[in-house]
């Protein structure tokens, strides 16, 4: 699960990222919204704190 977590968390261009979501078998459907929020915040200029939010994706 990390390697795909921190693989959607590092995608943050919007058509890939939406593209890869069609994919997900429907238990990982629930890391959408996670993925989501992280890349509202990276396009809010919080690059700076990637490792906090990958870290707190593992974390929970």
């Amino acid at each position: 699960m990390d390697n795909y977590q921190i693989s959607c968390h590092l995608k943050s261009p919007k058509a890939e990222f939406d593209a890869g979501q069609k994919l997900l078998p429907e238990w990982e459907k629930p890391l959408r919204g996670i993925c989501g929020a992280i890349q509202a915040m990276n396009e809010l200029g919080e690059e700076e704190n990637d490792s906090r939010q990958v870290e707190w994706i593992r974390k929970h």
